[in-house]
């Protein structure tokens, strides 16, 4: 599995660059400017499918981790740890991006709401998943990471059902309706682009970590007994 993702890096690298250039074209020129937002409502073309790649990416750190509890082999936990990082990644761009969306709207760059908070959350506990790795070094740090990842995963459906249930500013899931043909077809558009270039840093990181475990293996094994 993982030597297939590392050859099909390239091609999916350029796939997403054209993928990328397509949708940047179709946020810039082809998406209409929505009435009431005006020209700042066009940050949902970053703010969403960061989101969505944010929720793949933390998926495959608790799909990593579950086979990596059962099968305990280390290309799982590599795997796991290289999703982590680029769901943080992602998740950062949310919480980044969401501030200006809604202090442009809604006059408020933070509210303390259902959605936004248990957003937040996703993204601690993430965090804290990489401060327990290096706390409790080895495969014991491993297997409370996996452990970790697949609890956080729990997080992800509360959050997109979060502003459909609960009082919030934050405005209900924009795939259920509510844009022109054109906005939709540009958020796939986008979508498909910030997953392909997931799946790309994906399969560049778990090579690069690959080479870091054989060195220090290598380095392990040259050390005196």
């Amino acid at each position: 599995m993982e030597e297939k993702l590392i050859r099909a890096a390239k091609p999916i690298g350029w796939l997403a660059l054209a993928m990328g250039v397509i949708s940047a074209w179709a946020v810039i020129f082809y998406a209409p400017v929505e009435k009431i937002q005006g020209p700042i409502q066009k940050i949902m073309y970053i703010h969403v499918p960061s989101a969505i790649a944010a929720y793949a990416s933390f998926t495959v750190v608790a799909v990593s981790g579950g086979f990596y509890l059962v099968q305990k082999r280390e290309v799982w936990d590599r795997v796991a740890r290289c999703a982590a990082e680029i769901g943080i990644l992602f998740c950062s761009i949310v919480l980044g991006t969401g501030p200006f969306w809604g202090k442009a709207i809604w006059g408020a760059w933070w509210v303390w709401d259902a959605k936004l908070t248990s957003t937040l959350i996703l993204w601690l506990v993430y965090i804290s998943y990489f401060i327990l790795r290096r706390a409790v070094p080895s495969e014991q740090g491993a297997r409370f990471a996996a452990v970790l990842g697949i609890v956080g995963l729990l997080d992800v459906p509360f959050i997109h059902v979060a502003a459909d249930k609960f009082r919030t500013l934050h405005p209900p899931n924009v795939m259920k309706g509510g844009m022109t043909p054109e906005m939709g077809l540009t958020l796939v558009l986008s979508i498909g682009a910030v997953l392909l270039f997931m799946v790309y840093l994906l399969a560049r990181r778990v090579e690069i970590e690959g080479m870091r475990d054989e060195i220090r293996s290598i380095e392990a094994s040259m050390e005196p007994a």
